[in-house]
């Protein structure tokens, strides 16, 4: 699902992520706590030597830590873009914290592309002849001074049709952001 807010020159987009099922939820609460009494048995109970225990406590602390943040992006996560002409910022949120902005200052060239998600090394140009298909699934693309910025929200066709109704909006903040070109990964 794609929301947005528009302001004089600058555009904020918020795609989400559409939520896991409750299973696969369930699923990784369940294995995260049980790790997390794992590590706490291995701490507290073993009699193996206090090395070994730190060790095995960051081996799976990681793993924990790595399972916490896989459910909350597959419950609240969303990517954060804010475009305007002074930068172009991108951020993951994860409902409960966010990662590091990842700014680029004063962008001098910026496209929009696209991806069929059944297509995967395609690259198309976003232009307002595009049609997209009912039963597939898109990824959007932004091109900033020639890097490449793939979001990995899936989107489905009325999401991407929404968006391509902002494309005036880019028009304005970077007049010559369409390209014709395929690019093949």
């Amino acid at each position: 699902m794609i929301d947005f807010s528009i302001k004089p020159n600058v555009i904020t987009l918020e795609l989400k992520v559409k939520p896991a099922n409750i299973a696969l939820r369930i699923l990784l609460l369940i294995l995260n706590v049980a790790c997390f009494l794992f590590i706490i048995c291995i701490f507290f109970v073993s009699d193996g030597s206090p090395f070994g225990k730190l060790i095995g406590t960051v081996f799976i602390g990681a793993f924990v830590m790595f399972l916490s943040r896989l459910l909350l992006w597959n419950s609240f996560g969303k990517e954060i873009y804010e475009i305007s002409t002074s930068e172009f910022t991108s951020i993951n949120d994860y409902g409960w914290y966010k990662d590091k902005k990842k700014t680029i200052p004063l962008p001098q060239r910026f496209e929009l592309h696209y991806i069929d998600t059944e297509y995967l090394q395609t690259i198309l140009p976003l232009g307002e002849n595009v049609t997209f298909q009912k039963k597939r699934e898109y990824k959007i693309v932004f091109k900033v001074d020639g890097i490449f910025h793939q979001s990995v929200v899936n989107q489905k066709k009325k999401d991407m049709e929404s968006f391509m109704k902002l494309l005036p909006e880019f028009g304005i903040i970077y007049p010559s952001h369409l390209n014709t070109e395929i690019i093949w990964l």
